[in-house]
């Protein structure tokens, strides 16, 4: 009975909890900034620097977003 409680909340939260409606955090290479994109459409760029993700609460190094320039790609299926 209670797994069943469970899973009738489970399946109300995905009509209440919106999907993919985060702040993006992207790399600009020619730039070298931080362009984040919020969840209402607000842009900002910020320096990129480890400070920076560090304030964001972003725990990947700075090195990592300079070493695989163009290794991201959208699929179109």
């Amino acid at each position: 009975m209670v797994l069943f409680i469970v899973l009738v909340i489970a399946a109300f939260l995905t009509f209440v909890v919106p999907a993919d409606t985060y702040d993006r955090l992207s790399y600009d290479g020619e730039a070298n900034s931080f362009i984040v994109e919020s969840y209402g459409g607000e842009i900002s760029t910020l320096d990129a620097t480890q400070e920076e993700l560090d304030a964001l609460g972003v725990t990947i190094p700075l090195e990592n977003f300079n070493s695989c320039p163009n290794n991201y790609f959208n699929l179109y299926l």
